[in-house]
């Protein structure tokens, strides 16, 4: 019984002794030095990481409409090796289970995804095929992380969620297109970036995230 409580009384002592400041200075330590290497060493993440080809169609409304057919090529994620920043402050650290534990918000914003984009015609009966460039950039993104340490020197990612995902697009200004098909266009490149953005954060990122913050000592100083 006094060996429990001898045991306890050391995590009840480190977890009081584990700040905010500490975790905070852990996040930036691991995504701002640590993590842009280990993804430069990474040829599925860097220079950039890879989208696999997407077509889709943009079926007429109008008789003098063609239905064209939009062929994403060359998509490619570009900045995650620099992007990776801590949002806000850690959350306050607690004791579960004899690890202290902390949860934090990780900002994305600023990774850039660009295709290459092919159409079989253009918007009307008579036009021609048209190749075109299409960015897409992500005004934001977050992802929750909780981070354990059961104190001694290393610390590790316990869980990892990404969030929301908003993007901002431009393309070549000769892809010309009415509100309607336009609208449509931007929610089939936007859903379709979405879904292997996630794939690649989700993937080959977050293992090179979660050895980041394996390879970052917590209480050096």
């Amino acid at each position: 019984m006094l060996r429990f409580m001898t045991l306890l009384l050391a995590a009840s002592t480190f977890g009081n002794g584990a700040t905010v400041h500490d975790f905070n200075d852990y996040v930036d330590r691991a995504v701002g030095s640590t993590l842009p290497p280990l993804i430069r060493n990474a040829h599925s993440l860097y220079p950039e990481a890879r989208i696999p080809f997407h077509t889709f169609e943009l079926s007429e409304e109008y008789v003098w409409q063609n239905d064209i057919e939009v062929r994403l090529t060359e998509g490619a994620v570009k900045g995650l090796d620099v992007v990776t920043e801590r949002s806000g402050s850690c959350g306050h650290p607690s004791q579960v289970m004899g690890a202290t534990v902390t949860t934090c918000t990780l900002d994305l914003s600023g990774l850039e995804a660009t295709y290459s984009v092919r159409t079989n015609r253009g918007e009307h009966i008579f036009a021609k095929r048209k190749r075109f460039s299409v960015d897409v950039r992500v005004a934001s993104a977050t992802a929750s992380i909780v981070l354990a340490s059961n104190g001694d020197r290393n610390a590790r990612l316990v869980s990892f969620h990404l969030n929301h995902i908003g993007f901002v697009m431009s393309y070549d200004r000769d892809f010309d297109l009415d509100a309607s098909r336009q609208k449509k266009f931007g929610e089939e490149v936007f859903d379709y970036t979405r879904s292997e953005l996630t794939k690649i954060i989700e993937g080959s990122y977050f293992t090179a995230l979660s050895q980041a913050f394996a390879n970052t000592c917590f209480a050096c100083r």
